[in-house]
């Protein structure tokens, strides 16, 4: 696996300011470069220096890993608000209902089982990429702590056989794995689930998950009171360590849309946000997503998980032979939580908890997702192919920006690095001078003979900076270990509160996407502020999958914004059509 490598110093600030001039005005062009070629004079050489010793002995490991993790473990924030992401899983099978949920959950048993064994050696070896992110199966968790989370991992020597199953508010866990190699049968598991799913139990005051979706402060305050008891403790750490949670919704909802944001966004009751792995299965529609805490695992990753769960699922090997009880050590999780009420008041760790999940209630309902389909006819399909698609749906992206905002900001299209050890994703910078040019001349209604040539150049660089980013040269990542470094060094550097830097390091727009539709699809991620636009595309045979995760209240404005991003995509595709008849 290759190592990646440490960009210089030359090229890094060379793409800088390359990247940085169509998104600024001349003067704060100019006054960026000085604070630019001051950080190159003063400080920045030392730095690079640090950052080599630092490169040299994590090799052949990633220099850059444990900034991008500690990066996105220093969120303070509420993990489904900022940063988890959530896909919907596309799954074949012929099953319904519980049947269904239970022939999902044996292959992704039949998926950790062989990840704990050593079995995926081969099968791991057939592609290019890195496959560090699969440690999440032998069961992980991420942990609030101050200043900076940690992640757990079951040992090697005491995997976890375990998941935890979360229905109507409520958690237990149930065992997958017996102690002899033996993984717990479909009917094994649709006979749990439908004993648990017609136990008649009360609705509980405060769902058992709720402790997971809280900003980082509050929710290291009531993990303190819930663990002072032993019994509490002896539950988070039981959640902590399962191999992964599955949780079951037989709530009628309407469309994607609503399942999606549910899934997303929910109650505090449908996943435990520190784990990377929740799934969240519908019965009545059989509709499947993912909610992942992503600081470990990327979306490409478990994309690459879930097709050899597929693949178990349709291999027909079936695990039927174990030394499982019958309902598979299935326990209720019940938090132990101190009440103490009054006639005029509720206190304590209830208190605490309900109070902060009506505060979080109140900040994801500020959330949602809006998903589009954009429909292609066989001849934009047959241009597509033939073109940088991705590069002419960043210019729909920026021409619905402009047609919508009047103005092109900062945009990061994310990259794939798993052919680095330990890489995760390089952020791109997708607005040049050309695509503006193409943007704007799309707007006023240029000549075509005008535009494809616009089009054409922005296919070249567009090309040209994703190479750059998959050699390595990721300035988003070398000013992050830079920045890591002068922390370390508690050194204050003026260039990281420059305008031009900080403009370049605000992701106005940023996009993701997997390729072409595979298993999974429709990704919800928050990225920013309220005023960054979380974009999730996928190119399927008839059409173009958009998905938008937005601030509430500016749903009018996405409905507006997903139109110029149709009305761009056509335009284009017009032009190249016209040009190639030409031809």
């Amino acid at each position: 696996m290759k190592t990646l490598p440490l960009p210089s110093l030359d090229d890094t600030f060379a793409t800088y300011l390359q990247w940085l001039k169509p998104l600024v005005d001349e003067k704060t062009y100019a006054n960026s470069a000085k604070a630019l070629a001051d950080f190159r004079h003063l400080e920045a050489p030392k730095l690079q220096r640090l950052l080599e010793q630092r490169a040299d002995l994590a090799a052949p490991d990633s220099w850059l890993i444990d900034y991008w993790r500690g990066m996105r473990l220093a969120n303070r924030g509420s993990l489904p608000l900022n940063g988890n992401q959530t896909m919907k899983i596309d799954w074949k099978a012929p099953q319904t209902g519980l049947k269904r949920v239970a022939h999902f959950t044996h292959a992704l048993a039949r998926v950790h089982h062989a990840y704990q064994n050593g079995e995926l050696a081969e099968y791991c070896a057939k592609d290019d990429n890195c496959h560090s992110q699969w440690e999440i199966l032998r069961g992980a968790a991420r942990r609030p702590l101050p200043v900076e989370d940690e992640y757990t991992f079951n040992s090697a020597h005491e995997p976890a056989r375990h998941i935890i199953v979360l229905y109507r508010g409520r958690g237990w866990a149930m065992d997958i794995h017996d102690d002899k190699g033996g993984i717990a049968s479909p009917a094994q598991i649709e006979n749990t689930l439908y004993h648990l799913s017609h136990t008649s139990l009360e609705a509980p005051d405060l769902p058992f998950a709720a402790p997971s979706v809280f900003p980082n402060e509050q929710a290291r305050e009531i993990r303190a009171q819930l663990i002072s008891r032993g019994e509490n403790a002896a539950i988070w750490q039981t959640v902590e360590k399962a191999l992964f949670v599955l949780s079951i919704d037989d709530a009628h909802i309407l469309d994607d849309e609503d399942a999606l944001n549910d899934a997303a966004f929910s109650d505090g009751s449908a996943f435990w946000a520190y784990k990377p792995l929740n799934y969240r299965c519908n019965t009545n529609d059989d509709r499947y997503f993912l909610h992942s805490e992503s600081s470990w695992i990327d979306a490409a990753s478990l994309a690459d998980i879930l097709t050899l769960a597929q693949h178990y699922q349709r291999d027909g090997q079936i695990r039927r032979k174990n030394t499982l009880p019958e309902h598979l050590n299935l326990r209720p999780l019940d938090w132990q939580i101190d009440k103490h009420e009054t006639k005029d008041e509720d206190s304590g760790t209830h208190k605490l908890i309900k109070d902060a999940l009506a505060d979080y209630h109140h900040h994801a309902e500020s959330y949602t997702t809006s998903i589009y389909d954009l429909y292609l006819n066989d001849q934009e399909q047959a241009l597509l192919k033939h073109n940088d698609r991705d590069a002419i749906m960043q210019i729909a992206l920026q021409y619905a920006q402009y047609k919508t905002q009047k103005t092109i900001q900062s945009s990061r299209e994310n990259i794939d690095m798993r052919q680095y050890q330990n890489g995760r994703k390089s952020y791109m910078q997708s607005v040049t001078a050309t695509s503006i040019a193409a943007a704007h001349a799309i707007y006023q209604l240029d000549d075509g003979d005008d535009i494809q040539p616009l089009i054409d150049a922005y296919q070249e660089e567009h090309a040209a900076r994703k190479r750059a980013c998959q050699d390595g040269h990721d300035i988003y990542g070398h000013f992050l270990g830079l920045r890591s470094i002068a922390r370390e060094q508690k050194q204050d550097i003026p260039f990281f509160h420059d305008p031009g830097y900080l403009t370049l390091a605000d992701n106005h727009l940023s996009s993701v996407t997997l390729g072409s539709h595979g298993i999974l699809g429709y990704i919800a991620f928050t990225a920013g502020g309220a005023d960054t636009i979380a974009v999730n595309y996928a190119f399927n045979r008839n059409n173009i999958n958009l998905v938008l995760t937005h601030p509430r209240v500016r749903t009018r404005e996405m409905q507006k914004f997903a139109s110029a991003v149709q009305a761009g995509n056509k335009q284009i595709l017009r032009i190249l059509a016209s040009q190639q008849h030409e031809h």
